[in-house]
């Protein structure tokens, strides 16, 4: 019987966590999914100006806040190059936009994705940890390592 090599093991482990994690990352824009606990879409735009300066107040690091804000500025410096015409709710007037329903959507599922991308990564780290804590290389101890990790 051939022995998987702890490379492919992790590549399983990534994929695997990686789809696990992204079932939740499609859908809708939803302004009641965990308000109190969510750094997506428009949360990461009220606070890309405070970023760098002292004045951060949030309770989670800068370092989520600053790598979403990253994946985001092509798309929102074109968003504000090529605003768009909605209509306003109150009546049958038009207004130029640069964010609308489907654009903060598409932040979100960002958001979402590298969300489930740091927690495959998480998995595959707490495998190779798991492995050099225990001074594994015998292949009989990788699957115990594989488990530990699809625990996490």
């Amino acid at each position: 019987m051939t022995r998987l090599r702890p490379g492919w093991i992790a590549l399983l482990l990534f994929a695997g966590a990686f789809l696990l994690n992204s079932i939740g990352a499609i859908g809708p824009a939803n302004d009641a999914a965990w308000p109190g606990d969510s750094i997506e879409g428009m949360e990461i735009l009220n606070h890309r100006a405070n970023l760098w300066s002292g004045a951060w107040a949030h309770k989670y690091p800068r370092v989520p806040f600053i790598v979403n804000a990253l994946c985001y500025k092509p798309f929102v410096d074109r968003w504000l190059q090529h605003p768009v015409m909605v209509r306003e709710s109150s009546g049958p007037r038009e207004r130029m936009a640069y964010m609308t329903i489907p654009r903060i959507t598409l932040l979100m599922q960002i958001t979402r994705t590298l969300s489930a991308l740091f927690g495959a990564g998480t998995v595959v780290a707490v495998f190779f940890l798991t492995r050099r804590m225990f001074q594994t290389s015998a292949p009989r101890c990788w699957p115990a390592s594989a488990r530990c990790a699809a625990a996490t």
